[in-house]
């Protein structure tokens, strides 16, 4: 159940692209947006007397924000009937944003990938980024498209797409995705991927190698990944559709599979690796946020 939805926000048209997903779950839920804007001063206050023109231009700047995001409230609760409330943070965008998080009782962030400033990551923004390793929330995941955006609910998700792999941590996502699906009466769809060919033997394969052996490899391994998916859909309270996709990576069969069908959201798991550990390791919910043409609900259960 979702009671509170936090929304970053920092001024530009980019980051309000996150709203209509925000309105929509609002509306369905009867959940309160909690609007934040985060403040970072560019001359810390102990150096306010030697740099006064930057420091009053910034408090100047932080008003103007102020008044804006108060504004941006009204408008959403006057317009769409939600409970929109205003509020700053002052301090490291991350850090100010996960205390938020805590101090309002969130129950998911729905903020842009975008980055702010010319360093930032153009397929995930830093602060996205960072507030994935810190907080136990989900994260709802909108890609900007253009600068227009327009202040409203979004058309309802018709479907919602679950990758699992097999393990307990994948399925975390579940206890999200349910839910959503139930309360927006959309398709749910469980995808497991399987290598699209073994290229060498395998402990199951037949002896001799070759094509046929790898084609049987692969038949076997659809076989079973959809008896997996299978035994989880049948704990769930609601239908849901069973695809298993041959691919070269997971990555590559998700965003694929979710191109094809048109999917509205992908609902995923991720172990929330930083630093040098994602770049050894890798991560397909990096991937598929990356690569996606839509949102992505992503999930950091306790453990992973």
């Amino acid at each position: 159940m979702l009671r509170s939805i936090l929304v970053p926000l920092d001024g530009s048209m980019f980051a309000e692209h996150a709203l209509p997903y925000a309105l929509l779950l609002a509306r369905q839920f009867g959940a309160r947006l909690r609007l934040v804007q985060a403040h970072e001063p560019p001359v810390p206050i102990e150096y306010a007397a030697e740099l006064p023109t930057a420091f009053y231009e910034d408090e100047a700047m932080r008003e103007r924000e102020w008044q804006a995001l108060q504004a941006l409230a009204m408008s959403l609760a006057r317009n769409w009937g939600v409970t929109a409330t205003p509020r700053r943070r002052d301090g490291e965008p991350v850090a100010a944003l996960a205390r938020e998080v805590i101090d309002a009782d969130a129950d998911m962030v729905v903020m842009s990938t975008h980055g702010r400033g010319p360093l930032a990551r153009a397929w995930l923004g830093s602060v996205a980024d960072g507030l994935l390793r810190a907080v136990r929330v989900p994260l709802l995941l909108v890609r900007p498209r253009g600068e227009a955006v327009e202040r409203a609910p979004r058309g309802p998700l018709r479907s919602i797409l679950v990758p699992l792999d097999g393990s307990s941590l994948s399925e975390r996502v579940l206890e999200h995705a349910v839910p959503l699906a139930v309360r927006s009466h959309s398709r749910l769809m469980l995808l497991r991927t399987i290598p699209a060919s073994v290229p060498g033997p395998a402990p199951h394969a037949f002896a001799g190698g070759g094509v046929a052996e790898s084609d049987a490899v692969v038949g076997q391994l659809r076989v079973e990944a959809r008896h997996a998916l299978e035994r989880v859909a049948a704990r769930l309270d609601v239908a849901a559709d069973c695809v298993v996709v041959p691919a070269a990576s997971p990555a590559t069969g998700i965003l694929d599979y979710a191109a094809r069908k048109d999917v509205d959201l992908i609902a995923m798991s991720t172990h929330g690796y930083g630093g040098f550990t994602r770049l050894l390791h890798g991560s397909v919910a990096d991937k598929v946020i990356r690569g996606a043409s839509t949102a992505v609900l992503v999930v950091r259960p306790e453990g992973g």
